[in-house]
């Protein structure tokens, strides 16, 4: 029974004059005696007031849990925000570390491609660059090489121009038992020279001995190597000479088919009628061969320095220029 019921009731009430009144469910009804009147006041039971009660703290309640849900509501749209920030922010550092990754890689490929040249006893450094690519990454890199003696290389690289500077440096050691043939040119050089002495001197037995065999047979062996050069006439005054040693093949003239008589012949020119004369088996005198040896050399072998008992030190092989 609601508020209103009661009303009804109590103006029921006032309208009979005598109305029993009777307690109903969850309804109170006191009655007061007033001199020949009995009041009656009908009220509540308590059970439902605090039913009230209980269910108006109760509202009160889910009103605060749904402010409660409602800024819990609003705290979760603000970490979502921030989740989809940071989640931008990871794919933008993903996007950089690509591309540190790509310059990284990019800068080994280009240090990888730097690779020193022979050891040369005269030019103990070396310099190279290389260039690097991937994905799209580039880089460009410069190393210098240091190599004092066949048995040990020091290196510097680095890469330059991308942003991502790597650097390398190492150091190279041979280590072991050594063979006893040596590589040096130095070494070699000199074998060869040595060799091509023993070569000459076998060609001066061999013209020798072709020589005896013909003197014996009475016959020669030798093939007619004459030449005719169309810039020296019958007339010239050096013709006969000419001839002769054309002839004899000391003189073979240029690769035009010209003899040239009025250029100047150079030493090496000069070396290598010797040289022939001498294949020949021509006896020459050996301050004539001791002259012109190097220029009959292809190369030479020059000693730099020597120690305090004039033993050689350090030797160059030097190349002959004609």
């Amino acid at each position: 029974m609601n508020v209103a019921q009661l009303k009804k009731l109590q103006n029921q009430v006032n309208a009979t004059g005598s109305t029993t009144v009777s307690a109903g469910k969850h309804i109170n009804v006191t009655t007061t005696t007033n001199g020949t009147t009995k009041d009656y006041k009908v009220s509540l039971s308590d059970d439902i007031t605090n039913q009230i009660t209980n269910n108006t703290t109760n509202i009160n309640n889910i009103q605060g849990d749904v402010t409660n849900i409602k800024q819990n509501v609003t705290n979760i749209q603000g970490d979502i925000t921030n989740i989809k920030q940071d989640v931008t922010n990871m794919g933008r550092n993903v996007a950089r570390l690509d591309k540190k990754v790509n310059k990284s890689v990019a800068g080994a490929a280009a240090l990888a491609a730097l690779h020193p040249l022979d050891f040369d006893p005269d030019a103990k450094w070396d310099f190279a660059a290389g260039y690097g690519h991937y994905h799209d990454g580039n880089a460009a890199a410069l190393g210098a090489f240091y190599r004092p003696n066949e048995d040990l290389q020091f290196s510097v690289g680095s890469t330059v121009g991308n942003g991502e500077t790597v650097v390398n440096a190492g150091m190279s050691v041979k280590v072991g038992a050594h063979s006893n043939v040596s590589r040096s040119r130095v070494a070699i050089s000199k074998e060869v020279l040595e060799l091509k002495k023993t070569v000459a001197v076998q060609n001066a037995q061999i013209q020798k001995l072709t020589a005896l065999l013909n003197g014996l047979a009475g016959t020669n062996m030798k093939a007619d190597r004459s030449t005719l050069f169309p810039d020296v006439p019958n007339n010239h005054w050096a013709y006969a000479a000419v001839s002769d040693l054309s002839r004899r093949g000391l003189v073979e003239g240029y690769p035009d088919g010209t003899f040239g008589g009025d250029r100047m012949m150079t030493r090496y020119e000069f070396a290598q009628i010797v040289y022939r004369a001498i294949q020949n088996g021509v006896v020459v005198d050996n301050r004539l061969v001791s002259e012109f040896g190097p220029e009959m050399a292809l190369f030479r072998v020059d000693t730099i320095a020597k120690n305090h008992e004039g033993q050689p030190t350090i030797e160059r092989v030097r190349v002959n220029k004609k």
